[in-house]
């Protein structure tokens, strides 16, 4: 019984965890970042939750609440 569950967690469990989207309360999305360590800016989405910036890249993928200016 034991690999029953371990079979079924890794083939129908797994990918969803995997694949599974982040939630924002917004994101910002095309913005110009700026990383202030002297690197070149690039563009980019900031992902948001509870006034905190959590995450910086494409979060194409990602949903939220409210989305900032494409």
């Amino acid at each position: 019984m034991p690999k029953v569950r371990s079979l079924l967690f890794f083939f129908f469990l797994l990918p969803t965890l995997l694949l599974a989207q982040k939630h924002y309360d917004i994101i910002l999305k095309n913005g110009k970042i700026i990383d202030g360590a002297g690197n070149p800016w690039f563009y980019g989405d900031v992902g948001i939750i509870k006034d905190k910036v959590v995450s910086i890249g494409d979060l194409s993928k990602d949903k939220a609440k409210k989305t900032g200016p494409p």
